[in-house]
């Protein structure tokens, strides 16, 4: 954070431009900004902080409200929790470590939930602790997610436990070398502290493309509706006027590309209608456009897969040095 305000400092200074931070904190990177502005006595350079009343603890409040300086200026908005649930499909985890890592900077994020498909290891290690690598990947209909092992689980970790790189290296560690990584009742509490998880099936899948369908007039992709079937099955129903905290779910792209999926769910007259109806112009100027074939890199049947990768990265290289 200091690092960031002194950057705004000097260019602020530089450009001879005022700038002014706008910030909410659950008390943690507020009271960091609050600091660095004083620390900087930038008159160009000022921050309004606010916090939830009642909802940070009596010295982080301190932290903000001590503070000597023209250049800050705190507010305490009243009101219950603001925090807002997050369900998105996830498969190599890469959406969900970066709700985590905003939320971990003061975003107000509660909850943040995984719908994964058959390819489930990320449900498994959120509900038992057990992250092993499955014997291979299956193939489903939210073909995107189909992760064998989500690598930026160990991003994930490496946040969860304070940024503890040598406990997340002894982990991933014993993970590589062996596929199976058990974590204690101690870590495994905290993930649940922070994330939630369901296992959709293409079943499942199918039902919720259809029900979305019928209820909105809205065609999902196969894996927003993994998402909205995850929803369900972690209790968040659709207008439902008793849930305490609101409920975001990312919705990550287009029905356009998923005609097979679609196509299972809708039938081919559902596929039809959607193409009549909404499918994107940009998507149809693609579908237009004269294909260049590929270049295909060979799989030689008797090689291990090591041996198939190393000609590969040969035939890459040679590509490389052409262009």
């Amino acid at each position: 954070m200091r690092a960031v305000v002194n950057l705004l400092s000097y260019f602020a200074t530089k450009r001879k431009r005022s700038t002014t931070l706008l910030v909410s904190t659950t008390g943690d990177t507020g009271p960091a900004a609050v600091q660095a502005i004083s620390d900087a006595n930038n008159p160009l350079l000022t921050i309004l902080v606010h916090y939830p009343l009642g909802q940070i603890s009596s010295f982080q409040r301190r932290q903000l409200t001590t503070a000597d300086s023209p250049f800050v200026k705190v507010v305490a908005f009243e009101g219950g929790d603001f925090k807002v649930d997050i369900i998105l499909p996830t498969g190599a985890m890469g959406n969900i470590v970066a709700g985590y890592m905003v939320k971990k900077m003061g975003i107000p994020l509660g909850m943040l939930c995984s719908g994964v498909n058959a390819n489930d290891i990320t449900d498994r290690v959120m509900k038992t602790g057990k992250f092993y690598k499955s014997d291979g990947v299956k193939r489903t209909l939210s073909e995107a997610i189909n992760v064998q092992v989500p690598y930026n689980f160990e991003r994930l970790l490496f946040y969860l436990t304070g940024e503890h790189s040598g406990l997340v290296k002894e982990w991933m560690t014993t993970m590589e070398v062996t596929a199976k990584l058990d974590l204690d009742d101690e870590w495994l509490s905290k993930l649940q502290d922070e994330f939630r998880s369901a296992r959709i099936t293409d079943e499942q899948l199918c039902d919720t493309i259809r029900s979305i369908q019928n209820a909105y007039d809205y065609v999902v992709d196969p894996h927003t509706a993994v998402a909205l079937a995850a929803a369900e099955i972690l209790g968040y129903q659709h207008n439902d006027p008793t849930c305490l905290r609101p409920v975001a779910i990312l919705a990550t792209a287009s029905p356009c590309k998923f005609e097979e999926a679609v196509t299972v769910a809708l039938g081919k007259d559902g596929w039809t209608k959607y193409c009549e109806s909404s499918f994107p112009e940009a998507a149809n100027s693609v579908l237009n456009k004269q294909e260049i074939p590929p270049v295909r890199y060979p799989w030689k049947e008797g090689l291990q897969l090591t041996e198939v990768q190393v000609e590969w990265e040969t035939l890459a290289m040679g590509i490389v040095q052409n262009l």
